[in-house]
């Protein structure tokens, strides 16, 4: 009898029964190793000639085969039937990055910017921490939180390339801010310990006023430097320089600055390196060695593990393994290395197994595999945009049913207008605009679609009017042309040949009719063709750029302090 609580931890191992089963069928008919008799006899003559010490030894020997095979892949399959209690450690570190979004950040001393190469690092940064919560704060003037403190570092790494220096309202640089935020959000969480990585190339008194402060609260604060000691000056979109005062500004590196605010608030200060990834490795390495960076919890709590059985059935393939050295065994064996392994039907990086559906899906967008990532996005958010990047409008406005965020309902409108389904996506902007008033985007839209279904209107009305016209006008050329046809009739007497020529005439005349009825279909489906095209320029007006998104969710967050006595402008424009 088995235990009650008998299985097996990886069942999917006894798939290989099937390809051990056609081997032994392959073997058993004589595929390897025949002799010299086997390859000139008849089958049926074999039992005449071979002795039955020959076939008894190949029978023994598929026994053998069959008896290692079956007992290698329980052992893979790993059976259990009893739990082992084991405690449960979990990293409960936090790591907050607050980005510098400052215009000083669009120098170029560091190619192809500043804020490029920042992006670049974080990214690396990201991949080689394994564990733990992880948060994206950015700044200027103000500071705004992007994304919180999340196990998903994908998303974190989703927005990085949405950042630029011209995202938030107000210009200047306030690390203090960020600082400030960083452990409001560490706070909040209730995480006991934290780090906080400042990424920026400027710092001040009260940024290391605020570091003591935060290395008080045992949230530690390191800081990566972006930039050169020389500087070099900030290009604007008209492709000049940022001037201060009439003359260029070039901001430099304030390494000291940013040295004493690492060492004030406990942490460690890398300057952003150019080759190798020794800065990011040294602050991952750093991150790793907080009090909570794998600590027990509190709790006491543990999980319950299966102890595996399986190794014990090795012992058992022992004495089958001496026996595989007898001749024919092993060269079986070698066959069964040798067999051809399956080939999968697309192709798909070993990565990826290690990867969570989410995080493929990212990988797959970025690629440009939209498809792909719309079938793997588990979050209905990402889901939906991977639809939607795919053309899958109407899928991507069904995805989004079930959510009931302002940008959900915009997301929807977006959606619905490519699909075709204009009065829907009217509803689904105005129902954003009654959540989120001073949505700008969304009033656009709206504004767009209602101007497309309005030219619509105008030529389905004005398409009817002009069949009724062509239909009027049809119906009095035949009443002329029977009104002509009864005045030959009573006039003309000529013979059958001029009647044959007056019905040819009137064939004629048909097929001009006729001519005249294609050319106007013709330039009906013209006109369509031209009205089409409109409308499709109309929707293609339609914002739909995430980056919007965000640009729109920080301009609301910073009049929101502006409102709470935040000032609004800092003290310098970079």
């Amino acid at each position: 009898m088995f235990p009650a609580e008998f299985h097996f931890l990886r069942p999917a191992w006894f798939v290989a029964l099937l390809p051990l089963a056609a081997l032994l069928a392959y073997l058993a008919r004589g595929g390897l190793a025949r002799s010299n008799w086997e390859a000139v006899c008849d089958r049926h003559l074999l039992p005449f000639i071979l002795t039955g010490r020959a076939i008894a030894g190949r029978r023994r020997s598929l026994a053998l085969i069959g008896a290692a095979g079956l007992l290698a892949l329980t052992a893979l399959a790993g059976p259990a039937w009893e739990r082992l209690p084991q405690p449960v450690f979990r990293d409960q570190s936090a790591f907050v990055i607050a980005l510098d979004l400052s215009r000083s950040m669009d120098a170029t001393d560091i190619q192809p910017s500043r804020l490029s190469r920042a992006r670049f690092k974080i990214t690396d940064l990201l991949s080689q921490r394994a564990s733990g919560q992880t948060a994206l704060v950015v700044y200027a003037n103000q500071a705004f939180v992007v994304v919180p403190l999340t196990d998903d570092r994908n998303a974190i790494e989703l927005y990085l390339q949405s950042l630029t220096t011209d995202l938030l309202p107000a210009q200047g640089s306030r690390p203090d801010r960020a600082l400030q935020e960083a452990g409001a959000l560490l706070l909040q969480a209730g995480v006991p310990a934290g780090d906080i990585l400042l990424v920026t190339d400027h710092a001040d008194a009260r940024a290391v006023a605020e570091a003591r402060h935060l290395a008080g609260k045992n949230y530690r604060v390191s800081v990566l430097g972006v930039g050169t000691a020389g500087g070099a000056p900030v290009p604007t979109k008209s492709g000049d320089f940022l001037t201060h005062g009439g003359e260029i500004v070039v901001p430099a590196l304030a390494g000291d600055a940013l040295r004493e605010v690492a060492q004030t608030g406990g942490g460690i200060y890398r300057r952003l390196g150019l080759a190798g990834s020794a800065d990011v490795s040294d602050l991952a390495a750093w991150a790793q060695t907080s009090p909570a960076a794998k600590t027990e919890d509190s709790d006491k709590a543990a999980t319950e593990v299966w102890l595996e059985r399986g190794p014990w059935l090795l012992l058992l393939l022992a004495p089958l393994a001496a026996l595989a050295f007898r001749r024919g065994v092993l060269a079986a064996a070698a066959a069964l290395l040798l067999l051809p392994l399956p080939q999968t039907g697309y192709a798909q990086d070993w990565l990826d197994a290690w990867l969570r559906p989410d995080q493929q899906a990212a990988r797959a967008l970025e690629d440009g595999d939209a498809a792909r990532a719309a079938r793997l996005f588990e979050d209905a958010r990402w889901k939906a945009a991977a639809q939607y990047r795919n053309g899958d409008y109407a899928d991507a406005a069904k995805t989004l049913e079930a959510l009931a965020g302002a940008d959900d309902w915009y997301n929807r409108g977006n959606a619905l207008a490519h699909a075709g389904d204009l009065r829907q996506a009217v509803a689904a902007y105005r129902r954003a605009l009654e959540l989120q008033p001073d949505n700008d985007d969304a009033l656009h839209n709206l504004n767009l679609v209602e101007q497309v279904m309005q030219q619509m209107q105008q030529q389905m009305q004005q398409g009817g009017e002009g069949e009724q016209q062509q239909a009027q006008q049809g119906e009095g050329e035949d009443r002329e042309r029977q009104a002509q046809q009864r005045r030959a009739g009573a006039d003309d007497d000529e013979s059958d040949n001029g009647d044959e020529q007056d019905e040819a005439g009137d064939s004629g005349d048909a097929q001009g009719d006729g001519s005249d009825a294609a050319g106007a279909d013709d330039s009906a489906t013209q006109a369509m063709s031209e009205d089409e095209q409109a409308i499709e320029q109309y929707l293609r007006r339609i914002s739909d750029d995430p980056r919007r998104l965000l640009q729109r969710k920080l301009h609301y967050l910073n009049r929101r302090k502006e409102m709470a006595g935040g000032e609004r402008a800092g003290e310098s424009p970079w």
